[in-house]
């Protein structure tokens, strides 16, 4: 929530035709220079409270190739969770390699956190992006729902 949502929400589709995945970088560049919306997050394994871009991710890769979550397993039940506390987009932007190129996340100014359930709520109207599509507006819970997805695979073979 933040950042990444705000990007989806303000390119059109006339500007990703004419631009391609460009059109993306040009609207983060944009945006970049505003004030980034106060999120609060709410969760019983941390105790941050604050946060100006918050990632959710339940495997390893975010945005495609880009390793964020380096604690996920995708069964474990749990959330794996970054919060970018209190900082502007461009600083954002700035901590994002960190965040990808660093076995660990050891900068204060990023809280990574695993967790069952999360509550993300803010005064303003931030919008919600799942695997790059627009989903809703702050408030969001997320929670683990076990073995909610049913997956069909082959039988044995004879």
């Amino acid at each position: 929530m933040g950042l990444d949502a705000q990007v989806v929400k303000e390119t059109s589709l006339a500007f990703k035709r004419s631009f391609g995945p460009l059109s993306y970088l040009i609207s983060a560049a944009q945006i970049a220079a505003r004030q980034p919306p106060k999120l609060f997050i709410e969760s019983d394994e941390t105790s941050v409270e604050e946060g100006s871009f918050v990632l959710v991710g339940n495997g390893r890769l975010y945005g495609g190739p880009f390793p964020f979550f380096k604690h996920a397993i995708v069964d474990d039940g749990l959330f794996d969770v970054v919060v970018f506390k209190r900082l502007g987009y461009l600083e954002i932007v700035k901590y994002l390699q960190d965040v990808v190129f660093s076995s660990d996340i050891k900068v204060p100014e990023i809280e990574y956190f695993q967790t069952r359930r999360l509550r993300i709520t803010s005064e303003q109207n931030v919008p919600l992006e799942l695997d790059g599509e627009l989903a809703g507006n702050c408030p969001v819970d997320f929670r683990i729902r076990g073995k909610a997805l049913r997956v069909l695979t082959p039988g044995p073979s004879s």
